[in-house]
């Protein structure tokens, strides 16, 4: 019995393996367009946590949207949210 379950584990992943693959993502390339808070920040001259405000507000009214990209921050890759105006999303 031990030998028929180690054939069907054989092409498995191991819990080990499967934690290692995913803690070890490379870095994406993060568009142009889309921004961290603290770079919408810096750009408006507005505070980091009003402009986090405004930011999803805009995102509950389909204005604006929010991604996760992985980027290197000094040694280890996290997902930082980023945002982006929709295109067409401001309209007058």
């Amino acid at each position: 019995m031990a030998a028929s379950n180690r054939t069907q584990n054989a092409g498995r992943l191991s819990w080990a393996e499967a934690l290692s693959r995913l803690a070890h993502k490379q870095p994406e390339a993060v568009p142009p367009e889309w921004r961290t808070i603290a770079q919408i920040a810096d750009e408006t001259g507005t505070s980091r946590p009003h402009t986090f405000r405004l930011v999803l507000l805009l995102c509950k009214q389909s204005i604006a949207e929010r991604r996760g990209f992985r980027i290197l921050t000094c040694t280890r890759v996290m997902r930082v949210p980023h945002y982006r105006i929709k295109p067409g999303g401001v309209t007058q």
